[in-house]
Formats: structure tokens, sequence, C-alpha cells
């Protein structure tokens, strides 16, 4: 029983570090320094860094859901989407908790953008394919990230 385990475990670490992962962390890195050349270069260009950290997102975003899948092609497509629409939420509210932590608008709209991608996924794609638990799950868990997200805005200072 634990040696099939671990065998499981060793597929699926050798599957998260594949050649086409490690393509991903470099195309995530080279966006990186674009963004970081475009932010020094071009700090008065507000829209064309806005636009580089907007794909940026959206490429972390793919790799996330890349990720999720592989760790997740086993169990039940109610829980795959589940797992899918809880890590696009998570990331939301990271970058939303990044902006708020170091003053950075843009950041924080980015995860505003997000946490709203993600409700539309659920709305428009999770609905025809879970059970009614699952998305009871999904509703209750959006619904408390969205209120500990307002509650980040509203905090006295």
């Amino acid at each position: 029983m634990i040696g099939a385990l671990i065998t499981i475990a060793d597929q699926k670490i050798r599957e998260i570090l594949s050649i086409e992962t490690l393509c991903w962390l470099f195309l995530i890195g080279s966006l990186y320094a674009l963004y970081r050349l475009v932010n020094l270069h071009h700090a008065t260009h507000k829209v064309l860094r806005g636009l580089m950290l907007g794909v940026n997102a959206l490429i972390h975003l793919v790799f996330l859901s890349s990720i999720t899948s592989v760790i997740t092609e086993n169990w039940s497509i109610s829980m795959q989407m589940m797992t899918l629409s809880f890590a696009w939420a998570l990331y939301a509210v990271a970058g939303v908790v990044f902006g708020v932590v170091k003053g950075k608008k843009n950041i924080r709209l980015v995860g505003i953008i997000l946490l709203l991608l993600t409700l539309c996924k659920i709305v428009l794609v999770d609905l025809q394919f879970v059970t009614i638990i699952v998305r009871t799950v999904l509703f209750i868990g959006l619904g408390t990230i969205g209120l500990l997200v307002s509650r980040l805005f509203y905090v006295k200072k």
C-alpha cells in the first residue's frame, strides 16, 4: 500500500517537473523580466505597464491551471472544477492582498479582475458540470473570499 502511494507520488512529481513545466517557468520568468524592463525604461507609460502586468497575470493563471489539472487528473470532474476555481480565487486574492500591502493599485486591480473572472468561470462553466453540493461549496467559498477581500479595503488605518 505504501509502496503504491510512493510510486503514484513519484509519478506526479515527474509530471509536474516535466519539460513543459520548465518551459512555463521560463516563459513566466522572461515575462517578469520584460515587465521589469518596461517598468524601468518606460515608467511614464502606464498603459504599457498595465498591459504587461495583465499578460503576466494571465500567463500565471494558465500555468496554475496546468499544474492544478496535473494534480487532480484522477479526481472526479466536480472536484477538478472546484479545485481549479479555488486555485484561481486564491491566486486572485494573493494579488489583491499583495497590492494592498505594497500599495500597488495596478496589482490590486488585476487581482479584482481575476476574482471577477473566477466568478464568471463558476457561473458560466462550472455550474454545468458540478453537483449541487459542490455548487454550494463553490459559492460559499467564493462569497467568503469576497467578504475577506472587501474587508481589506475598508480597514481603518
